[in-house]
């Protein structure tokens, strides 16, 4: 069985396109490798993370359920202000390293790797609430026909 050690370098001086550096490092043959990743959720954390990744050389997918955001992801369309964030998906996306859709399984089957970077608004007494979080465990739960 191959095992992976993540090692994440911050790099906060050198704009979006280096800030976050995800190495993937397999532990049987001391190399790294490029990895598939879905993202669920394309809030600011998910959409700036799956286009680091993919700016990275990993193969991403964004999930959404949201389809009109999904849809205007692939015109182009960013839903959120970060600088640098709008080119780097241009051309992650036109690359094919950065996809988006609303089809969770399409996702998951195409993946090694599923990060949740849903919404947690606050709850009525001020805890966060994680219904979100725990739809999108139970969605890859449904969906995985391989260990992830």
């Amino acid at each position: 069985m191959t095992s992976y050690s993540v090692i994440l370098l911050l790099r906060l001086d050198r704009g979006i396109d280096r800030s976050i550096q995800f190495v993937f490092f397999n532990t049987n043959t001391k190399e790294a490798n490029l990895m598939k990743i879905s993202i669920i959720g394309t809030g600011y954390v998910g959409l700036v993370t799956g286009a680091c990744m993919a700016q990275m050389g990993n193969s991403v997918f964004c999930v959404d359920v949201d389809r009109k955001k999904i849809d205007n992801l692939k015109l182009g369309v960013i839903p959120i202000y970060e600088p640098g964030l709008e080119p780097l998906v241009a051309e992650n996306f036109r690359l094919g390293t950065l996809k988006f859709t609303t089809d969770i399984k399409e996702a998951i089957d195409n993946s090694e790797i599923c990060c949740i970077a849903v919404g947690t608004p606050m709850g009525e007494d001020g805890s966060a609430d994680l219904q979100h979080v725990l739809q999108a465990a139970q969605d890859i739960g449904k969906n995985m026909g391989h260990y992830i």
